[in-house]
């Protein structure tokens, strides 16, 4: 069963506000949230939605397709594991997250990096000395229509 949405006339003949808008989901919009979100620059109730369930954190912050929402929820228990498990580390440590994703059949792969995402910017922790530092936590691959994913650790 689905509830049929709402048109907009019909809600602007009742008098209610329109609903929040939510971007669509990019690669590069994806990233820069993720990083924000990663280096405590946003919202706390976004970071504490994102530690404690990431595929919510997805539903709510950005407007999916049926396509997309369905794919994530069909990631696998292990993947999906081991994608929690970073997300809240690095909102702990700060870091990165570089997403490329899929395009006609080329799949995409979304990679998780510690403190600097290794590109001097965002994310940098500093060290003794000024100096920061670039880890490469996880990195996921999957198939053109965002399923199949495979995770692995990177060291």
């Amino acid at each position: 069963m689905s509830e049929e949405r709402e048109r907009p006339s019909e809600r602007r003949r009742r008098g209610a506000p329109p609903p929040p808008r939510r971007p669509r989901v990019t690669s590069y919009r994806l990233s820069k949230f993720a990083g924000r979100v990663f280096n405590e620059t946003t919202e706390s109730e976004w970071r504490e939605l994102a530690a404690k369930d990431w595929r919510e954190f997805m539903r709510k912050r950005f407007r999916l397709s049926d396509a997309q929402r369905e794919a994530i929820e069909s990631i696998d228990e292990e993947a999906s594991s081991s994608i929690a498990a970073t997300v809240q580390e690095l909102i702990k440590t700060g870091g990165a997250m570089d997403i490329v994703l899929p395009e006609g059949r080329k799949g995409g792969e979304v990679t998780f990096s510690g403190p600097d995402g290794g590109k001097g910017g965002g994310g940098t922790r500093a060290l003794a000395r000024g100096r920061s530092f670039s880890i490469k936590i996880l990195k996921c691959t999957f198939d053109a229509n965002c399923r199949n994913w495979k995770c692995r650790i990177i060291r």
